[in-house]
């Protein structure tokens, strides 16, 4: 009797264990662990540089590479700026899809003056 109790009780927790393990994920693929971490960010479209208030960061595109920095440099000047939740710590792997989303303003009004 005993033994049948032992087997039982790993069975559940066995069970239990594997239960607890299972994520769903809304768009049907992980990336990454499973975290439901949200990054804020400050996106300014003019001068496509984006910024983390949390960690007082800002990136920005020079050269082909994207930097980071307290500062951004003197050329680039921020405007207006939209908020913008994304699901990563490096906001520029999400770039091409923020920036047809909220493009630049200067095109905006370029093409609202054409039409």
């Amino acid at each position: 009797m005993k033994f049948k109790l032992v087997i039982f009780t790993f069975a559940t927790s066995g069970l239990l264990g594997l239960a607890g393990c299972y994520v769903e994920h809304p768009h049907g693929y992980a990336r990454g662990p499973a975290l439901n971490a949200a990054y804020t960010y400050e996106y300014y479209p003019d001068a496509e540089v984006y910024y983390e208030p949390q960690r007082h960061v800002y990136y920005w595109s020079e050269g082909g590479a994207w930097r980071s920095g307290a500062r951004v440099p003197q050329n680039l000047v921020l405007r207006s700026s939209v908020r913008v939740d994304l699901d990563s710590p490096e906001p520029y792997k999400h770039h091409d899809e923020v920036r047809a989303k909220y493009p630049h303003q200067q095109q905006e009004e370029e093409h609202e003056q054409k039409h």
